[in-house]
């Protein structure tokens, strides 16, 4: 009897830890680097085909995959209508226009999170773009993520203007490799829309080389939010012998089975 008493304390504060380590690694970003799609993609402007990803303005974001196997130039991975570059993981990637002179042309792409943040929790956000040659000619800085509570407002100039948690703040121009993003942020709560791109005004970015004009294009791969390793969100959850718990596709049982 004694025995029994022990085990049945022990079950629920096993679960508790094993639990939270679970959503320290867990993405809440939906195909996070692109591979799953509905069609494999023939030409331009076909983010459509993209599962889970969309554009949320008229503009008319790219995606590139491996699977490709029409002529060339196509949206081919590694060389494709804009450039040429691998991925930075698995056969596919994005590709978006962010800035172009004289214009007010700008791509994103949006998804919904898997579960929205929770309030007052930190989460760190990550992804990789790579600068496209010859397909691009200048370099620009504050391209970003930025985390909603609903789809953010489109302006009637097609452009998303909002305040990104993270953000590059120097012009990235390296064409050779995949240059990182990577920050954290506190969450207000119940954020649950992912949106990348350019949000911020005309003429308060930097551009490389300076004073150049033309277009600032980028490959975008690998995106992740993720609960910053050393929060925690609290789950009260009892687990009786031979029983299971379920949260988000994931069963948890008793000693042993985790």
């Amino acid at each position: 009897m004694n025995a029994h008493l022990s085990k049945a304390h022990f079950l629920p504060l096993l679960f508790a830890v094993l639990f939270t380590g679970t959503l320290h690694s867990q993405n809440l970003v939906p195909n996070p680097s692109f591979e799953n799609y509905t069609s494999c993609p023939n030409g331009s402007s076909q983010v459509y085909l993209l599962e889970d990803w969309y554009s949320p303005a008229t503009s008319t974001p790219d995606y590139y995959n491996a699977c490709y196997n029409g002529p060339p130039p196509g949206p081919d991975v590694p060389q494709n209508l804009l450039g040429y570059q691998y991925a930075n993981s698995g056969n596919a990637y994005t590709g978006m226009l962010m800035h172009a002179t004289g214009t007010i042309v700008r791509e994103y792409i949006q998804t919904q999170l898997i579960s929205p943040l929770e309030a007052g929790e930190c989460y760190t956000v990550e992804m990789y773009t790579s600068f496209t040659f010859p397909g691009a000619t200048l370099g620009k800085s504050n391209v970003g993520v930025y985390l909603t509570q609903t789809p953010p407002p489109i302006d009637p100039l097609a452009m998303i203007i909002g305040s990104p948690q993270v953000y590059y703040t120097e012009p990235v121009t390296d064409t050779m490799n995949w240059t990182v993003l990577k920050g954290t942020f506190t969450a207000v709560g119940g954020e649950q829309y992912i949106t990348i791109g350019n949000f911020t005004p005309e003429g308060q970015f930097l551009i490389e080389p300076p004073g150049a004009v033309g277009l600032a294009y980028y490959y975008v791969d690998d995106v992740k939010v993720e609960l910053t390793e050393g929060s925690s969100i609290d789950i009260e959850a009892t687990i009786c012998e031979g029983d299971c718990y379920q949260y988000e596709g994931q069963s948890f049982c008793t000693a042993g089975n985790y």
